[in-house]
Order: structure tokens, then C-alpha cells, then sequence
């Protein structure tokens, strides 16, 4: 089983589906009729991919960096605007991750504070995301409810980043020939635009592959650095632009495991959704 990948990969895949963490395949009950003999097809040959070395040279380094901290924790602000309609909204919170060790799964927290709708004030309204190794719990502090998704069985350990593996399918921040098998990257020289000291690169599905990946475009600006995002924006079938920031990272810092073993606030509601049996 291949390491954990940085916190900015958790991130993207909470904020990146109108922070639902994947609510919609979370949900998703398990096909038991599908016959044996339909899941032993042979896979389909590989599309070739157009990406070039320079882009290239940009997914080894994110892969280096997805293996070079044991834990991250990060300012994020996320940022929707539907096309379609005009309609914008922002939030702002921080972000933990812990590496998996021999010991323990990957776990991560992505917590909510603010929230501001359109161009009103910015008002609080917290909303928390915990993934323990086997369950994502979402507290929604405003509806009082605490919902959890059971992800992986009792000692089963999952791969929650990894690439059309697990719950929360994201395209970077991993090994680079798990992405390549499913986009094609491509970088360009930098723009004034860009944020300091960053390299460009976008990513795009492969002919074939549109359904393994939750948007049509992401673009990301990588710190020279860090070889880490430092911020995202994506576009979905849906006509929504999302866009996350990430600021203050701190790598390898000392966060108490208590951090992502979150007691359920009182009076909440607690809805839980297990995986069938």
C-alpha cells in the first residue's frame, strides 16, 4: 500500500464537492448483484498521454512532497461561484493531517469557521470534518447534526487520497503515474498573475476517463519551496468555479492526536451511514 499523500489532497477533496467530501459516493451503496464474471473483465488498453516533461518534472515533486512530512497543518480559504447563476459563497478555516504509520491510518481535519454569501457580511458558521480510518464524520454546527460515512471496515486500512481508489478521488499530490493513467497535465511559462514563486500546471481528464474525476479542469500553482499547492481552482459540469488558498502551512508540525478524535457536541443529532454488509 502506497504512503499517504499531503493534507492539500484531503483538502481539495472536501472543498472541491461543494464541501460534501464526496457526499454523493459516500452515499453510494455497494452493487451486490454485479456478476463475477462482469468485475473480471480485462482492463481497458491505456489512452496515450500527451503530457510533456515539464509538466512531468511538476507531478514527480508533488509526489516527493506527499512523502516528505509526517503532518501539515494549513489556513485554507475556499471560494464557489455557480456561473449559471452568479450565486458566490466563501469560507474560511484551517486544516490538520497526519501521515499512516505501521501503528495507525492517515487522519485529517478540515474545519470551517466563517462563512459569507455573496458580497454580505462574513458571518460564523462552523462546519468540521474528521476522518479517523474508518469513518468521515461532518458536524454542521448551524443544523446541529453530526453525520457519519463508514469508509473502511474495522482493520481494514483504505487508501483515502489515492486516485480512483478510494472515497475522495483527487489528481495530484500522489504517485505521478496514478494521475497520468487518468489526466493529462500541462504547464506554461509564468504570468504576472501567478502567485509568487509558483509554477503553473492544469489538469484535464483523458478521452474516456471524465466520469473517474470530479471536475473538467484544475488548475494548480505549486510552490518552488514547498513543492506543495499553494492554490487551486477547478471547474465542474455543473458551470461551478472553485477555488482554494492555502496559507501559514506549517510541515511536520506537532499536533495533538486528540485533534482528530472529535467527542459529538451535545444536543447534536447523529446520523450514521455504514457500509453494507
Amino acid at each position: 500500500m502506497n504512503k499517504m499523500s499531503m493534507t492539500y489532497a484531503l483538502v481539495v477533496s472536501l472543498c472541491l464537492v461543494n464541501l460534501a467530501c464526496g457526499e454523493e459516493k459516500l452515499n453510494a451503496k455497494k452493487d451486490a448483484s454485479q456478476p463475477e464474471a462482469k468485475k473480471a473483465d480485462k482492463p481497458a488498453a491505456p489512452v496515450a498521454n500527451p503530457t510533456d516533461a515539464p509538466a512531468r518534472a511538476i507531478l514527480d515533486r508533488l509526489e516527493k512532497a506527499g512523502d516528505a512530512f509526517t503532518t501539515l497543518r494549513t489556513d485554507i480559504r475556499y471560494e464557489v461561484v455557480n456561473r449559471m447563476t452568479g450565486e458566490k459563497e466563501q469560507r474560511t478555516g484551517w486544516a490538520a493531517y497526519q501521515k499512516e504509520t505501521k501503528d495507525q491510518p492517515a487522519k485529517f481535519r478540515v474545519n470551517f469557521q466563517t462563512l459569507r454569501l455573496e458580497e454580505g457580511p462574513e458571518t460564523r458558521n462552523q462546519v468540521d470534518y474528521v476522518f479517523d480510518g474508518r469513518f468521515v464524520t461532518k458536524d454542521q454546527y448551524n443544523t446541529k447534526t453530526r453525520t457519519q460515512w463508514q469508509v473502511a471496515a474495522e482493520g481494514e486500512k483504505i487508501e483515502p487520497l489515492k486516485i480512483g481508489k478510494g472515497p475522495f478521488p483527487v489528481p495530484f499530490g500522489q504517485k505521478t503515474n496514478d494521475v497520468l493513467a487518468l489526466l493529462q497535465a500541462r504547464t506554461r511559462n509564468p504570468d504576472p498573475s501567478d502567485p509568487p514563486d509558483t509554477d503553473y500546471l492544469k489538469l484535464t481528464p483523458l478521452p474516456g476517463k471524465e466520469k473517474d474525476v470530479n471536475f473538467n479542469r484544475l488548475e494548480m500553482w505549486i510552490s518552488r519551496k514547498t513543492d506543495l499547492p499553494v492554490k487551486l481552482i477547478a471547474r465542474d459540469e455543473n458551470e461551478n468555479i472553485k477555488t482554494v488558498t492555502f496559507t501559514n502551512t506549517k510541515t511536520d508540525a506537532k499536533i495533538d492526536p486528540k485533534l482528530f478524535n472529535v467527542p459529538k457536541p451535545a444536543g447534536f443529532e447523529l446520523i450514521v451511514q455504514r457500509l453494507e454488509q
